[in-house]
């Protein structure tokens, strides 16, 4: 396993577990930035021509994000780590 699939699997992993700490003290927050880390994903990929493929991953990512999971997903692909 290479070091960049080892970093993003410890940013992944951190970033559920932070995710889940706050589903459970916040719910409506959570979903409120979901449903904006989805709509400010699809814009911003449209608008910037950013490339970065819409797939299961890159949904769940930004899904479970939010806006934090948006700019996860853009810094994976500028990286050339998952995208």
């Amino acid at each position: 396993m290479t070091i960049e699939i080892g970093l993003g699997a410890l940013l992944l992993a951190f970033f559920v577990v932070v995710l889940i700490i706050r589903f459970f003290h916040e719910p409506k927050l959570v979903i409120y930035n979901s449903v904006l880390g989805l709509i400010t994903f699809l814009v911003l990929n449209w608008a910037l021509g950013l490339g970065i493929p819409i797939n299961f991953w890159s949904l769940a990512i930004v899904a479970l994000g939010g806006v934090a999971g948006v700019f996860l997903v853009i810094l994976f692909h500028f990286l050339g780590i998952l995208f």
